[in-house]
Formats: C-alpha cells, sequence, structure tokens
C-alpha cells in the first residue's frame, strides 16, 4: 500500500528503494524467494543510483541472508562483504558489527570454524566499542557453538555465561533461557551432571518469565532425564539401605546357626 504511494509523491524516491527493501525482506522471510530477490536488486539498483550507501548496505546484507536461506554461501559471503564496503564508505562502524556477525554465521555453517571465529571476534570488538548490548550478546551466544566444536569448553563456558549475563540485562529472558539450557546441554554431553542440572533449573524460571511454559516444560524434561540417569531419588536409597541391613542380619542368623 505504502509503494504506490511513494511512487506517486514527487519527493519519493527514496522511500521508493527503502519500501522495496523492506518488501524484499517479508517476501524473503515469507519464503517466497524469486519475488524476494527481484524486489532487493530493485531496490539495490535505486539506492546506487541515488548513492545512498547506507541502503546499498542493506540491500547487500538483505540479499546475502537470502543467499544463505537459499543454501548459495559464496554469494552470501561476497553480498555481506560489499555491504561492508558500503557501510565504510557510509562511515558506519557500529553498523558492520550485525554484518560481520552474519558472516560468521555463513563461515559456521560451512564449517570453517577459524574465519567464523575470526568474523564473530570483530562483530564482538565492534559492538562492545560502540556499547550495544544486544549485538554483544548475540554474537557471544553464536562463539559459544564455535568453541564447543573447537573442544575449547573454558572459552566455551565463558562467553555463553557472559551471554547470559547481558540477555538478562536486557531483560531478553527467552533468548537468556535459550543459552542456559543449551549450557546445560552441554554440561550433559562432557559429562558434567551436577553443573548441568544446575543450568537446567536456573532455565526453566527464565523461560516462564519470558512467558514460554512450552519450552520451560521441555526444560524441566532434561532436568529429570539427567536426574533419573545420575541419582536415584531418596526413598529408592532408603529401601536400598534397608535390604542391606536385612541382608547383613539373614547373614549373621546362618553363621550363627553354624
Amino acid at each position: 500500500e505504502a509503494l504506490p504511494l511513494a511512487e506517486r509523491h514527487p519527493e519519493g524516491n527514496g522511500q521508493v528503494y527503502r519500501i522495496l527493501g523492506a518488501l524484499g525482506t517479508a517476501y524473503r522471510e515469507e519464503s517466497q524467494f524469486e519475488r524476494a530477490q527481484e524486489l532487493l536488486e530493485n531496490s539495490l539498483r535505486l539506492a546506487e543510483s541515488a548513492r545512498d550507501y547506507g541502503e546499498m548496505a542493506t540491500s547487500y546484507n538483505s540479499l546475502g541472508t537470502l543467499y544463505v536461506k537459499l543454501g548459495d554461501a559464496n554469494r552470501a559471503v561476497e553480498a555481506y562483504k560489499r555491504s561492508l564496503a558500503c557501510l565504510e564508505k557510509k562511515g558506519s562502524e557500529l553498523q558492520t558489527a550485525q554484518v560481520y556477525n552474519n558472516l560468521g554465521t555463513v563461515y559456521a555453517n560451512q564449517r570453517d570454524w577459524q574465519q567464523a571465529e575470526q568474523q564473530y571476534q570483530r562483530s564482538l570488538e565492534i559492538s562492545r566499542a560502540g556499547g550495544d548490548t544486544c549485538a554483544q550478546a548475540k554474537t557471544l551466544n553464536n562463539l559459544t557453538q564455535i568453541y564447543q566444536v573447537l573442544d575449547q569448553p573454558e572459552k566455551a563456558v565463558k562467553v555463553c555465561q557472559q551471554a547470559i549475563a547481558l540477555f538478562k540485562e536486557l531483560r531478553d529472558f527467552k533468548n537468556a533461557a535459550l543459552a542456559q539450557r543449551n549450557l546445560g546441554r552441554y554440561y550433559r554431553a562432557t559429562k558434567q551432571p551436577e553443573l548441568a542440572r544446575l543450568a537446567f533449573e536456573e532455565a526453566m524460571p527464565l523461560f516462564l518469565l519470558g512467558k514460554d511454559e512450552v519450552e520451560s516444560a521441555a526444560t524441566r524434561r532434561d532436568l529429570q532425564g539427567l536426574t533419573g540417569k545420575v541419582r536415584l531419588p531418596w526413598w529408592a536409597w532408603a529401601g536400598l539401605i534397608i535390604a542391606c541391613g536385612l541382608i547383613a542380619v539373614l547373614v549373621w542368623l546362618i553363621i550363627s546357626e553354624l
């Protein structure tokens, strides 16, 4: 509805390519990839004509994400790098943090862990310098997975805990809970059941604060499965102690009869 209004307005050219870009992103998220690509490329062409480097960067970034969804890693990397070049011309370093994060994810999907870590670290450096707490939390969360794959447990736990703290600071309880539960699952996979139990117990109320009862219940099942494997309930232990006592008495009686 906005597009024809902008097209008819004498000074609407700047809005036209912004609307095309937003519309292309919406179609991309609806998995209408062909239509999304057409709109994003039109947006980019108009932004280039206007020499609007900010919108060019946005269009390239959106196209990069489209190529990720299409499974074309090479074109995604190229689009993200062009987005970075446009932002450099615009002088918007803080905005590059998101693009570096996206670039890191492409490399992670390609299992190029070294490149992925480098891009995430660059994103983190920029977002820290600019005080972008949300960007920091997301990038730290991504780095957690890299360090898990690289079998660097101390780094994995450290960055995950930092991400959780930042999500809590932002009152983003859903992402804090997801990161906390992922930490629990990591502890479980690395045979650290007590730490896993603590992580799951901390994740459940965070899910409830984020109004997600389904995930809280799923985390409770993680916890129950864990406790069921690593320790018996108190009444089972009591039964075992009583049984052992009875066996001991029986043995003593037999020996006494002999």
